[in-house]
């Protein structure tokens, strides 16, 4: 049986839930809480003495995890780490803060992440119910839990397939012929000639593009996604851009100070006014697709965008596909 005991002191009414086991005798402060608060508790102590299952928890809160794990995540993936900090500060936390995180259950997390599928796309859900896995796994290995049910979730399913966004060569011109100053007219077109990331541009050093290659190495300050180093020879295109980048630049960096994010929602507005739509990563896309158009050789071409896996370039070669089918059409010797 459990019970509560009341006590008045100095600052306030302290309830202690007090209980015995094969043990003997226990007591526990609960603090400065309600009735309500008080008896919630004394029955879910209750029950865990009558089943043998535990429903009070001294596991740490989700939000609580929340905050070690972004901390740990800053150190490990600094690149990426804007992103998994918007998902788990923006759309975790609210959702699971006050919910201990070795008690969050399988069906919990899953119709969570159901419901995120109607409010944004699919694939951005599944990717909400990754990062909530992830934290948890993390907090496994970093024994503040011994366990959580919820790594065994199912991330809500994507039943979209849609090709990459890329622009053809008259959508750049647009682009290039909207954009001012000439600094960020020669930024886009930097991109679209090397296929870099964002995360691998925004810090890129002097030093590792000269020579008419930019070498992009993977560091603790810079990171490649896959982790690797790797060399893009510059087209002619791509080395002009470059020149106007590096003219009466006084920094270290190729491309200006500014924030990654800043890049981005300069690029957009470049875009809108050209009217055509797209992302800075659309140019990264535009890279690969003109490319497998050509007939770069897939495994070369996985090489020059840093892919860790093939079949993420497989992913460009269906439009090559296209292309060679229609010059074959009414091609007869």
């Amino acid at each position: 049986m459990a019970t509560i005991e009341w006590r008045t002191g100095k600052r306030g009414r302290y309830a202690y839930l007090q209980w015995s086991d094969t043990e003997g005798q226990h007591r526990e402060s609960l603090g400065a809480i309600s009735d309500h608060e008080a008896e919630t508790v004394r029955l879910a102590k209750e029950l865990e003495l009558r089943t043998g299952r535990t429903v009070l928890s001294n596991a740490p809160l989700v939000g609580v995890v929340a905050v070690a794990y972004l901390a740990w995540h800053r150190e490990q993936y600094p690149t990426s780490h804007y992103r998994t900090a918007q998902i788990v500060a923006d759309h975790i936390v609210p959702a699971f803060e006050y919910v201990a995180s070795d008690q969050l259950g399988v069906r919990q997390v899953e119709s969570w992440g159901q419901k995120r599928a109607k409010l944004v796309a699919p694939a951005s859900a599944a990717k909400e119910v990754r990062t909530l896995k992830a934290m948890l796994r993390w907090a496994i290995r970093s024994e503040l839990i011994e366990h959580s049910p919820a790594t065994m979730a199912v991330p809500p399913q994507d039943v979209t397939s849609n090709p990459r966004h890329w622009y053809s060569m008259e959508e750049l011109m647009a682009i290039y012929k909207a954009t001012e100053p000439p600094k960020w007219r020669a930024a886009w077109q930097l991109f679209a000639n090397t296929g870099m990331r964002r995360a691998e541009a925004h810090k890129l050093p002097k030093e590792q593009a000269k020579g008419g290659i930019i070498r992009l190495c993977s560091n603790p300050d810079a990171r490649t996604k896959s982790r690797k180093w790797r060399e893009i020879p510059l087209t002619d295109n791509g080395a002009a851009a470059l020149s106007v980048l590096l003219e009466d630049n006084e920094t270290d960096y190729v491309l200006p100070i500014v924030s990654a994010n800043s890049i981005s929602l300069r690029f957009l507005d470049d875009a809108r006014r050209a009217g055509v739509g797209g992302s800075l990563h659309s140019l990264r896309h535009s890279f690969a697709t003109h490319q497998a158009i050509k007939g770069t050789p897939v495994r070369t071409l996985q090489e020059l965008m840093g892919h860790a896996s093939i079949v993420t370039t497989m992913t460009y070669m269906h439009v090559a596909e296209t292309h060679r089918k229609a010059a074959m059409e009414g091609f007869n010797l």
